[in-house]
């Protein structure tokens, strides 16, 4: 975002032909030096650790969890748009505020693999249904909750 207001959204798009979808904090840097994010992990320490996902690798996912380092603390599943490569999946560290939330910059699109590697915990509760949300309790235990997928969350 740094490159394209200090340049021009042009010259942003034909640095990263082809366009990607889905945030993939591997990916080389186009605009290596004009600031940015800071991940928790560094993008060349990503493993490939969802060898067995079948459908859509997008998800939402908070800088709590990808910049600041936290682990997963609340995780719900969503039906998503059928025209985008969405896995439904929104994770969050569990104690954002509203206004932090309300904030599109403080969160992105990203591939679920990427965010198995801050949180490996989060693995067997992926193929869980649309309308499946999960927070961790005070002994770092995933609980299960239900809710209506088609109502707003407060996460």
């Amino acid at each position: 975002m740094g490159f394209k207001i200090s340049h021009s959204a042009d010259e942003l798009l034909e640095r990263l032909e082809p366009l990607p979808v889905v945030v993939e904090i591997g990916r080389p840097n186009v605009c290596e030096g004009e600031g940015g994010k800071q991940w928790a992990i560094a993008p060349d320490q990503i493993r490939e650790l969802l060898t067995d996902w079948e459908g859509p690798t997008g998800c939402i996912a908070t800088d709590r969890i990808l910049v600041d380092g936290c682990e997963v603390g609340y995780m719900y599943r969503e039906r998503p748009d059928e025209d985008r490569p969405d896995s439904g999946w929104r994770f969050t560290a569990g104690d954002e505020s509203d206004e932090y939330m309300d904030d599109p910059a403080n969160s992105e699109v990203y591939q679920l693999n990427t965010i198995c590697n801050y949180d490996p915990d989060i693995i067997p509760l992926l193929d869980s249904p649309y309308g499946t949300a999960y927070w961790r309790d005070e002994d770092g235990e995933f609980q299960c909750e239900e809710f209506d997928p088609d109502e707003e969350i407060d996460a």
